[in-house]
């Protein structure tokens, strides 16, 4: 809704902002992973949080469509960082005899938030501007490479 309302993006120009994503995942996440892998992993996952926040931050600051793909880049890259390596400290951080049910909880979370995210930013940002939504974003990728 922002993105058509604040960006004139068509239905077409917002999907090749999904495309540009997933190309981008399928290209680079084993080889980002891999080199993210020799650093901490918590510092990893705390930059990749802040770029996740500080790409959909970038929204408020402009309304092209060369800005939306820049965001796109910064926290498709963010994503690269965070989630696998998330489940992968998680992983690593539970007892043997419960990392299943870790993994299971942590899809659960996961698959709470794909479902109420959605709903929420959608009252959100019917209640609220959507330019509060992405500082919002901005102000939590900085909290977490602050804890990072």
């Amino acid at each position: 809704i922002y993105m058509r309302n604040e960006y004139q993006l068509d239905e077409q120009a917002f999907s090749n902002l999904f495309l540009i994503n997933t190309v981008l995942i399928v290209l680079f996440q084993v080889v980002i992973v891999d080199l993210a892998s020799k650093y901490s992993l918590f510092l990893s996952a705390a930059v990749g949080a802040f770029l996740v926040g500080f790409g959909m931050y970038l929204l408020i600051l402009g309304s092209s469509y060369f800005l939306a793909i820049i965001s796109c880049f910064i926290w498709t890259a963010g994503e690269i960082l965070t989630f696998p390596i998330l489940q992968t400290l998680l992983y690593n951080r539970a007892k043997d005899d419960s990392k299943a049910t870790h993994m299971g909880l942590y899809q659960t979370v996961y698959a709470f938030a794909n479902v109420t995210g959605p709903i929420i930013g959608s009252m959100a940002y019917q209640y609220r501007s959507g330019d509060g939504i992405w500082l919002l974003c901005g102000v939590m990728g900085i909290i977490c490479l602050c804890v990072g």
